[in-house]
């Protein structure tokens, strides 16, 4: 076999009189953190951060008013089903006998 470690006894430490083989060990061990990435991608979309983080916030308020049994945390506006408008005129306007 053409490997360093077909002769036996060869295994691979800083020490070794094989040069083959400690260079081998040293691209394994700390050398392979040269090859990472050094850098950052810096491509995001600021609005839309702001967006989903504010999303969450009102999300987590919704989920504290489901889970309040006393009834004294206030339902969140942003998820109210907009209703029909004959249903919000018999809300402002109760009478009975009017028709829409």
């Amino acid at each position: 076999s053409a490997t360093p470690y077909a002769q036996g006894g060869n295994f691979p430490t800083f020490y070794s009189h094989n040069p083959e083989i400690v260079i081998a060990n040293r691209q394994r061990g700390r050398d392979r953190f040269l090859d990472e990435q050094q850098y950052q991608l810096n491509n995001c979309d600021h609005d839309r951060q702001k967006s989903i983080r504010h999303f969450s916030q009102v999300s987590s308020m919704h989920r504290e008013h489901y889970k309040d049994k006393t009834g004294e945390v206030q339902p969140v506006k942003y998820f109210n089903v907009p209703a029909t408008n004959k249903e919000m005129m018999r809300e402002k306007f109760p009478l009975h006998n009017y028709r829409l």
